[in-house]
């Protein structure tokens, strides 16, 4: 292999960021409209029944957040525009930038915190069904308590994550070119840049490094085998309740809407290992580097990886509507209520009619 390999790889995985990024805005817009209606539904009371409900809807609130760095960025372009006349980013949007980075790495990190806690709470409750201290389990406040913890647990990690990096000066200033009326004569602006602070670049990188093995390992590679293990188990716990409660007709359709459950986990153990893995092995591979590199191949593939995340939260959604009868009764009640107030609407207004109109013939 030759010298121009790695330069090679990298402008490949490069440029497929730049034309796959073109698109993903669509996509975060239509994730972001869906996930707040499933936010909707999964916040009725008809839904807010149990601590699996609740987690659900913490795993909803947190991928609203992931796509909003992707409509960001088209909403600048829609508004300032991108082109030759178009100025660089001021340090306070740069820094709100990075503040959105910042909650979109929190946020995403509570997702996959609340899926392993999803299967973890399922796991305990059906091998404890007959156990009646622990039917708090299955209380919404206790699904509350879990999504809290974990957002403040996830939080903390984001602090790291926040200060690794700052936005400074570059000591180029940014001037347009003379086709640009709408400047003034001599108009410059600095241009700035992310710069990694000397905290964590001290001593070889050794924070940085620490950083990015504990993110990677806990966020990263430690779900990747608690998924399938508790899947495991708890496909197995539901195989014993089933085999107990089959004699009862009532019960054992309550087994299988437990198993509903356990076909999420299973589809959040797949695609979380599709994506979360190789993020994982990339962030270790950033740790074993001497310095930070933006554009590097690992950095490209975590963020070809994070826009295909944005598509995969998607089916959140669509899973909990055809695997859950509860869910879907739902939905069709918000449907038939809204159809029904139109209904009664156009009956008022009818009426109203008709009575000004026999009020008209009796004059």
């Amino acid at each position: 292999m030759d010298g121009s390999s790695p330069s090679n790889l990298q402008l490949f995985f490069s440029n497929l960021v730049t034309v796959v990024g073109a698109y993903e805005y669509i996509f975060a817009t239509i994730d972001l409209l869906v996930n707040s209606f499933h936010v909707y539904i999964l916040s009725r009371r008809q839904m807010r029944t149990s601590s699996m409900n609740s987690i659900l809807l913490g795993i909803a609130l947190a991928d609203m957040i992931f796509p909003l760095v992707a409509i960001k960025k088209k909403v600048r372009i829609w508004i300032i525009g991108s082109n030759e006349c178009t100025a660089p980013e001021s340090m306070l949007e740069m820094n709100f930038d990075w503040l959105l980075y910042t909650l979109r790495d929190d946020f995403r990190r509570c997702s996959t915190w609340l899926g392993l806690m999803l299967a973890g709470v399922r796991t305990i409750a059906v091998r404890n069904s007959m156990n009646q201290s622990f039917n708090y389990i299955s209380q919404p406040s206790f699904g509350w308590k879990i999504n809290l913890s974990v957002a403040g647990f996830s939080s903390f990690f984001s602090i790291f994550y926040y200060f690794r990096f700052q936005v400074v000066e570059t000591g180029t200033f940014w001037t347009p070119p003379v086709s640009c009326s709408e400047y003034e004569l001599g108009y410059a602006v600095p241009n700035l840049t992310f710069r990694e602070r000397d905290l964590y670049k001290a001593a070889n990188g050794l924070l940085r490094k620490i950083n990015l093995l504990v993110v990677g390992g806990l966020a990263k590679f430690l779900p990747c085998i608690l998924f399938p293990a508790l899947t495991i188990v708890l496909i197995r716990e539901l195989r014993k309740a089933r085999k107990v409660r089959e004699a009862a007709k009532k019960e054992v359709n309550a087994g299988k809407r437990k198993e509903l459950t356990t076909r999420l986990v299973i589809y959040m153990t797949i695609s979380f290992f599709a994506i979360e893995f190789p993020i994982g092995i990339c962030f270790w591979v950033e740790a074993a580097s001497s310095a930070y590199n933006e554009g590097n191949v690992t950095t490209s593939i975590i963020q070809l990886l994070n826009m295909i995340y944005v598509v995969m939260t998607l089916t959140h959604f669509s899973i909990c509507f055809f695997m859950s009868s509860q869910y879907r009764k739902t939905v069709k009640m918000l449907f038939t209520r809204g159809i029904s107030m139109k209904n009664q609407t156009m009956s008022v207004v009818s009426v109203i009619q008709n009575a000004r109109s026999g009020n008209s013939s009796n004059m």
